[in-house]
């Protein structure tokens, strides 16, 4: 199997920044003078995810301190550069600590989520450690340490799992028309690559073959400036179906009410380990500037039976519409534009693998039955 393994903020790039990273800039300064900060010590670990033999996975441990016996709040930056001293990726924390009472604060660091987007990230990499004191919203320089020549190799083998297929219908060229077809092929966070979709267009009652493209080294596959209509697309792997005749439709022209972009992922959308989140966004617009909002309404069946798991619209104001920690399974949806009487933007099927790492109504059961009885008018027997 052919993949490769990235964040799926790389995907956003390609379907013309899907989400927008907003960065929150605080304001640095010279320390503040009245406490010394300090890294009293660090280590750091390697680990070989994928089973490959290769180290692929940093994961820090750092104790800071301080001089002072109160508490102070402290911020951890963590800056990764190759060997050209590029920057290619980061983290940062913020953290309560006492004294120099002993502490144990994490960072990890998986180098397929390498920020360079140009080329293979390619090791070894330097990882620079700064610490700030935060005091009402400034934040101050203490101290700072740098690991150097650590190598991490990209993953190469896939786990076990099953592929999704992501559509889109995106101005994903300089036109500014919502009319190019975009799909993501992936297995997690794992990039899929030789995945042929299959592409036809309903003209009258007649379904015409549009022709079929495989999945490239980052998982995707697009049919460019296409007409407006209704289309429907299978997906197939190593002769196997994976994804059979989902419908999406092409809204564009010289209107901004007619260039209507569309998209539906999955994925760790709330960063908490778990592959079971589901979103939902449009894009309308002369524009191949990134506004997505969440100006849509969703139906979500079971695939099994086809009843209604959950179902919700937007108002437009959020950025996407979110179903979070879906229930382990398969699922398919309808996606229409602004209300359930709206245009019908996308059908399709999802796969949810379900949340290891957050509480669920599945998960709740009876701990204790306790039965009580009474005998309410003093007879002798017990009557409730």
């Amino acid at each position: 199997m052919s993949q490769n393994r990235n964040s799926i903020s790389k995907q956003a790039l390609a379907w013309t920044a899907f989400f927008a990273l907003v960065l929150s800039i605080l304001p640095y300064s010279v320390a503040d003078q009245t406490s010394d900060e300090y890294f009293e010590s660090w280590s750091y670990e390697l680990s070989d995810t994928d089973g490959d033999d290769q180290y692929d996975t940093v994961l820090f441990t750092f104790d800071p301190n301080t001089n002072v016996s109160e508490y102070v709040d402290v911020e951890v930056n963590m800056n990764v550069r190759d060997s050209d001293g590029n920057y290619v990726g980061g983290d940062n924390g913020d953290y309560e600590i006492y004294w120099t009472e002993e502490d144990s604060f994490e960072m990890e660091w998986f180098v397929d989520d390498c920020d360079d987007w140009d080329s293979d990230c390619e090791g070894p990499f330097n990882f620079e450690f700064y610490l700030y004191e935060n005091i009402n919203g400034y934040s101050y320089f203490e101290d700072n340490f740098t690991e150097s020549n650590i190598s991490l190799y990209e993953t190469t083998i896939v786990p076990e799992g099953i592929i999704q297929i992501e559509n889109a219908v995106l101005a994903d060229d300089i036109d500014g028309y919502h009319n190019d077809i975009l799909f993501f092929a992936h297995m997690e966070d794992y990039e899929i690559s030789n995945v042929t979709i299959e592409l036809e267009r309903k003209v009258g009652t007649q379904w015409v073959d549009v022709g079929d493209e495989d999945t490239d080294e980052d998982g995707e596959a697009s049919f460019k400036n296409m007409s407006s209509g209704e289309y429907r697309w299978s997906g197939t792997y190593d002769g196997e179906m994976i994804d059979a005749l989902s419908h999406t439709f092409v809204f564009y022209g010289p209107t901004s009410g007619q260039n209507m972009g569309h998209a539906a992922v999955t994925g760790d959308y709330d960063n908490d380990g778990d592959f079971d989140d589901f979103g939902f966004a449009r894009l309308h617009g002369n524009s191949s500037e990134p506004e997505f909002n969440d100006g849509v309404y969703v139906e979500l069946l079971y695939e099994g039976n086809n009843t209604l798991y959950a179902e919700k619209g937007g108002d437009g104001n959020e950025d996407i519409l979110m179903f979070n920690d879906v229930y382990e399974g398969n699922y398919t949806f309808n996606m229409y534009n602004g209300s359930s009487s709206g245009d019908l933007l996308q059908s399709g099927w999802m796969h949810s693998y379900g949340s290891l790492n957050t509480d669920s109504d599945e998960n709740e059961y009876f701990d204790w039955i306790y039965d009580y009885y009474y005998d309410t008018d003093e007879d002798g027997y017990y009557d409730t």
